[in-house]
Parts: structure tokens; sequence; C-alpha cells
């Protein structure tokens, strides 16, 4: 996945905790905060341990273009063998006095195989619809009823200048 982004001079939207190949915008091989089990403040600048990283439990991502029609932030999520997933949980900020809101839309590419296989020619499309009246951070649950899978790339859409991420969990059995 595309490695977060800088939100003014006090907030660094980045993973700080991925353990795998880590190069200048660029995540892969690895695990980091959008696995760790923390879903992040709201309030994206809280800083609850005081340790001066404001919105450290988010990684977001900006759209500098204006228009919704950016290129989604994609984010390929590997397992250890094909699972057979039942949905997927996103924690996602909708502070849109802020310009963020929960993403537009999400479509999901499933393979049984590692990326370079291929994936199956039927993916699952979201469409979350906008909130505009409660700003706090939610989990959006896509439901993905009995698709298999060991590889799945994610695409996720804009729906204002900024999409942030703190948590991604799914449900899924062997």
């Amino acid at each position: 996945m595309p490695q977060g982004e800088r939100r003014g001079p006090e907030v660094d939207l980045f993973d700080f905790t991925y353990d795998g190949k880590v190069t200048d915008t660029y995540l892969s091989g690895g695990l980091g905060q959008l696995m760790d089990g923390v879903e992040g403040n709201s309030n994206f600048r809280f800083d609850p341990d005081n340790s001066g990283r404001k919105g450290y439990d988010w990684v977001g991502w900006k759209n500098d273009t204006g228009d919704v029609r950016r290129p989604p932030v994609q984010i390929v999520f590997e397992f250890d063998r094909v699972r057979n997933f039942s949905s997927v949980w996103f924690h996602s900020n909708n502070l849109f006095s802020k310009d963020i809101r929960a993403f537009r839309k999400a479509v999901l590419y499933f393979s049984v195989g590692p990326p370079v296989s291929g994936y199956q020619s039927r993916p699952v499309v979201y469409k979350y619809m906008r909130d505009a009246l409660i700003e706090f951070a939610r989990n959006v649950i896509i439901p993905i009823p009995h698709r298999i899978g060991r590889t799945i790339h994610v695409d996720l859409y804009f729906d204002a200048k900024w999409l942030m991420i703190s948590e991604v969990r799914f449900e899924s059995g062997t």
C-alpha cells in the first residue's frame, strides 16, 4: 500500500510500525498499524499517551486534485493460506468539518494465489452512503460472504480531500 502522508506540520499519518519493506512511498510484505487492533480516536489530533505523535493511530492519504475521481488508494492483503471470507471491517474517520470522510466506494478483488497469479473476474463492489451528520470515526463493514481467496486487493475511493483508516479486520475461516 502507499505510505500515509503528512497533514500539516504536527500530524504525520504514516504507518510508523510497519515491519515489512518500506520505501519512500510504498509498504510491502509486512504488517503495521492497520492490523494492530487499535482503533483511532475520532479527533485524529488526539495524543492519548502524550507521546507528541498526533494522529499516530491513523494512516491517511490526501487527494490534492480536488476531484473525487482521483485514483483510489490500493491496499493488497496477503494471507498465509486460502481462506473463506465473510466480511471486512475498515475503521474509518469521518471528521467532515476537517475535510475527512470515509471512502465513498470500495472494490475488492480476490485471488487464490499470490497477487501475480491474477484475480477472479467478479470483484465485490461496495458503495458507502455518505454521512453528513455524525463526525465520529466508525467501522465500515463490508459483507463478503463465501468469497474464497489468499490475496485480496482493495481499492478505496476518496469522498473528500482526506481518507483515513486506523484498523482493518477480516472475518474468515479456513
